[in-house]
């Protein structure tokens, strides 16, 4: 529109502590995309954890810190993932730690029949509830939804579908129904393979998952568990 109208612009843009200003004049100056803008390679962690709104976002969320916390390590070691701590956020990252802590707990239920529903009322139902009680942070945003565990349980045995035949079907793009059955299923495909692994070893050392595309149980679990968080706050989900 600027351009149009021969108005010059200031485009200016931050990213944490990152910033950048551009002055564009039109005929006189590089224009925006005359420089290939580099691809995040880490995400402010209360963005991925309390306001995503892209399903890269989402992504990430279900990858770098629902899987490694559930299978594999802590988000503190994970690079995708900037800890910066500032007056704004250092509140909200104490509460993000806390979370943390608390799936870990969790952890310890793996292989019981309830687990899949303590991974899910955590991430999906009270933590969702926790963020849409902060009024602040919705004042110009959407607040999501959380989700409840028996009404889409409910509503997933209706279709009378299995995991497996659900994630074959992996270039359709998952309703909620069908998200919720790769989810359980996928979770504890993992965990049976977690606790087959902590079994064989015999130095004392923890074992751990890790992500790999390549994977159907990984690969099903962070699509599954990314498609149900867009959802939540009304991102759409993708195949």
């Amino acid at each position: 529109m600027c351009l149009a109208a021969n108005v010059p612009l200031i485009e200016s843009g931050t990213t944490g502590f990152n910033g950048q200003v551009q002055v564009i004049i039109k005929g006189k100056s590089e224009c925006y995309d005359c420089n290939t803008k580099e691809t995040p390679k880490t995400f402010p962690v209360c963005t991925i954890r309390s306001t995503p709104s892209q399903p890269i976002h989402c992504i990430v969320w279900a990858k770098s810190y629902l899987f490694t916390e559930v299978f594999g390590t802590s988000e503190d070691e994970v690079p995708e993932f900037d800890h910066t701590e500032d007056s704004e956020n250092a509140v909200e990252i104490e509460n993000l730690r806390k979370e943390a802590h608390a799936l870990k707990e969790i952890r310890q239920s793996m292989g019981s029949e309830d687990f899949p529903r303590k991974i899910f009322e955590k991430v999906f139902t009270d933590d969702i509830n926790r963020l849409r009680n902060m009024e602040d942070m919705w004042k110009m945003r959407q607040k999501p939804t959380s989700l409840d565990f028996d009404t889409v349980s409910k509503s997933s045995a209706s279709g009378g579908e299995v995991g497996n035949s659900v994630a074959k079907r992996d270039q359709e793009t998952w309703n909620l129904a069908e998200n919720y059955i790769v989810f359980c299923d996928s979770l504890r495909r993992l965990g049976r393979r977690l606790q087959q692994a902590q079994g064989g070893e015999t130095n004392g050392a923890s074992h751990v998952l890790s992500f790999d595309k390549d994977d159907d149980d990984t690969l099903d679990f962070v699509a599954s568990s990314a498609n149900m968080r867009s959802i939540i706050f009304g991102i759409e989900p993708r195949s």
